[in-house]
């Protein structure tokens, strides 16, 4: 037994290595991002209560990009709120969300140390508010389906001895699908009756979304110290429902770049 999976293990070596032998190889540069921010945070949501609420979130960021143009992002975020306006209780509001995007963009060097990219990203938001003082319909569901608009550009600048970046990206959807609940409607009724009316299209009249940082990459030995400011605006106004979430958010985390060897 042990000598029929040596020869098949020998075996298998011998065909990869006349397989790698026929498809010559190329390297090609991936840049991973990873990011941590904590900031403030206004929302409004008109299915759960009429109030503002302002407060702070947690979020993380993550993304990686290819020397190809190919990028994917996963941006994930927890808030907790109280209600603005009101003297004579503090409701809190809880929530959180995910969105995962992924695309390619082109790049542009008009002079050797500035880029400038341009591109199109498919993705999908998924997120859930839930007010502690609501006994019927405490929590309310945000979901979407968009295609994105992205730009961006970086400067590079000599700073010490070592190169310094500075990053700014944009992402704007500009067509997709979202849900949302028909005012008065709850979930029960959605589970008994369906759920028709409840997805509409997204465009910028009824669904204005940005989400846009600037960073500082300040360089070490074998990767960029990333310091940034994000600023996410996430808003819909369909079926006599409004939602608001606003976020300001200060991050820091780290760029790494390195080699992947492909088969072309």
């Amino acid at each position: 037994m042990a000598r029929c999976i040596s020869t098949l293990i020998k075996k298998g070596v011998i065909i990869t290595l006349c397989v790698l032998s026929v498809f010559p190889l190329r390297s090609q540069v991936r840049e991973n991002t990873f990011q941590l921010g904590f900031g403030g945070i206004r929302v409004q949501d008109t299915y759960l209560s009429p109030l503002k609420y302002s407060g702070w979130q947690l979020s993380m960021f993550w993304m990686t990009e290819r020397e190809s143009g190919f990028l994917c992002q996963v941006q994930g975020q927890f808030s907790k709120t109280n209600a603005v306006g009101t003297v004579m209780s503090k409701p809190r509001m809880l929530g959180g969300g995910v969105s995962v995007d992924a695309g390619w963009h082109y790049r542009w060097r008009p002079t050797e140390n500035l880029r400038l990219t341009l591109g199109a990203l498919g993705g999908l938001y998924a997120g859930v508010l839930y007010n502690e003082n609501n006994t019927n319909n405490p929590a309310n569901a945000h979901a979407n389906i968009r295609f994105s608009a992205t730009v961006g550009a970086r400067y590079s600048f000599p700073l010490w001895g070592r190169t310094w970046r500075v990053d700014y990206k944009a992402d704007v959807p500009v067509i997709g699908v979202l849900f949302s609940p028909e005012y008065g409607q709850s979930y029960y009724e959605m589970s008994e009756y369906g759920m028709s009316g409840c997805f509409k299209p997204l465009w910028f009249g009824n669904g204005l979304n940005l989400r846009q940082q600037l960073s500082l990459d300040i360089p070490f030995k074998n990767f960029y110290l990333r310091v940034a400011y994000a600023n996410d605006i996430r808003q819909q106004s369909v079926n006599d429902l409004k939602w608001h979430d606003w976020g300001h958010t200060g991050m820091i985390g780290f760029v790494r770049r390195f080699s992947l060897v492909k088969i072309r």
